[in-house]
């Protein structure tokens, strides 16, 4: 996984340093960053361009394409909600 301090999305940065702020650990900030710039690129679009309908889509293609499990989905979709 990639360091949050090589994404360069202005979104994430703003991310990374709400998380900051409430102390969140480093392999937290990592970890979410990383599915929050995966999220983004499978659309080529910023974070604030992307909505519920997306989010949705991109479970669905998680799980029917890339094939992930249960608990990896659940993960990575409830990874933003801290």
């Amino acid at each position: 996984m990639t360091p949050f301090q090589n994404r360069m999305n202005p979104f994430i940065q703003r991310m990374v340093q709400d998380m900051q702020i409430r102390n969140f650990a480093q392999s937290t900030i990592d970890s979410y960053s990383f599915h929050v710039d995966k999220f983004c690129q499978h659309f080529g679009k910023p974070a604030d361009q992307l909505g519920l309908e997306e989010i949705r889509e991109y479970q669905l293609h998680m799980v029917n394409v890339k094939k992930l499990s249960w608990s990896s989905k659940s993960r990575t979709s409830t990874d933003g909600d801290a």
